[in-house]
């Protein structure tokens, strides 16, 4: 036992034997975790959710960060139990060592901030209002990740965090100067979640620019237009201008006008009134309770009755299917009744002499 243990003690290029041993145990038990890891634990979550390529897709962005931190931490360990003939290589090891494993738990609390992404995917929030909320807190906490690692990795290399600050004071005025447009978007996308003007997937119009919401970030709102482009807007700008939002509409007005000849009797103009309530009344969609329908105005061509009514929908393509299948019912209905729409015409009667020749001009 005494030999066993003196063997031991034996040191070859500034290490024991023992020293060996246990390396090689550490990277060992480093490499054991690993087979455990990609072969049980791994192949187990993927044989469970290979139903769901979403929460597959969810394990395997957690593998890597996994697998570096289980072989970082080994070899660190492996790494502080040697010897090494220089000081100056075992702080090097331990500052690359600390760095590394810095960045693959950086890069795994990243990753983990898409579980709130996922969770509310599967739960999804009662109101718009909450759901549009998860994305900017998932930036939040990323960003608040990325500057908690960044300073965890400068400490690690030897920089003084507190220096670090002080030297920001001093050009504090400079970066505030310099990221003044910054600041008014984040503020103007704070205002925009507070007072909730608009969601995601609303019809909004702003300015020149009408489109639905697709996205609210940091710096600026996403609209799709109707020509299908992408219009980005400043949330600053958003924050401060006058705002149209359509998706808040209760129920949605449409005004025609029927403009009938002058030849038109005027039982016929009351029997174009009642079929127009008629088909109102009748046709799915239509607000019962809401509509005018008057004979408004003797126009320079023809005889105007001025037709007002809501649609129960605001939502675009239900609103035009409702229009639509008023407007043909409407014109089936003129057609039965004979009655016809007026043109922009001009009828020009000349008057004659007494004796019958045209008057001299």
């Amino acid at each position: 036992m005494e030999q066993l243990l003196t063997y031991l003690q034996t040191t070859y290029f500034g290490n024991t034997i023992l020293q060996y041993i246990l390396t090689l145990i550490t990277i060992f038990i480093t490499l054991i975790l690993r087979y455990i890891l990609h072969t049980h634990i791994y192949k187990y979550l993927d044989h469970s959710l290979r139903e769901s390529k979403q929460k597959l897709d969810f394990i395997q962005s957690f593998k890597k960060p996994i697998t570096h931190i289980t072989f970082l931490i080994g070899f660190m360990i492996a790494s502080h139990i040697l010897t090494w003939p220089s000081e100056n290589i075992q702080k090097f090891l331990t500052v690359f060592f600390q760095t590394m494993l810095t960045l693959a738990v950086g890069v795994l609390l990243l990753r983990s901030v898409n579980l709130l992404n996922f969770y509310f995917k599967k739960h999804p929030a009662k109101t718009k209002h909450k759901e549009q909320l998860i994305p900017l807190i998932s930036k939040s906490l990323k960003i608040f990740i990325a500057i908690i690692v960044f300073a965890a990795i400068l400490q690690n290399l030897g920089y003084s965090i507190s220096g670090l600050l002080a030297g920001l004071g001093i050009g504090g005025i400079a970066i505030a100067l310099a990221a003044k447009d910054s600041l008014s978007n984040l503020f103007g996308s704070v205002t925009i979640f507070l007072d909730n003007p608009f969601q995601i997937g609303d019809r909004i119009k702003i300015n020149e620019y009408e489109g639905f919401v697709e996205s609210i970030g940091f710096r600026s709102t996403q609209l799709r237009t109707f020509q299908k482009s992408e219009v980005s807007i400043p949330n600053s700008i958003l924050s401060n201008a006058i705002l149209n939002n359509f998706s808040r509409m209760e129920i949605r007005r449409v005004n025609l006008t029927l403009r009938l000849t002058y030849d038109t009797p005027p039982e016929k103009i009351e029997a174009t009134i009642q079929a127009v309530e008629d088909i109102f009344n009748k046709t799915e969609g239509v607000d019962k309770n809401t509509y005018f329908i008057y004979f408004e105005d003797f126009n320079t061509s023809s005889m105007d009755i001025a037709v007002t009514y809501y649609t129960n929908t605001t939502e675009w393509n239900s609103y035009i299917k409702i229009r639509q299948e008023v407007n043909l019912k409407i014109l089936k209905e003129l057609k039965n009744l004979n009655v016809r729409f007026a043109y922009q015409t001009m009828t020009l009667h000349v008057q004659k002499n007494e004796d019958g020749t045209d008057i001299k001009i």
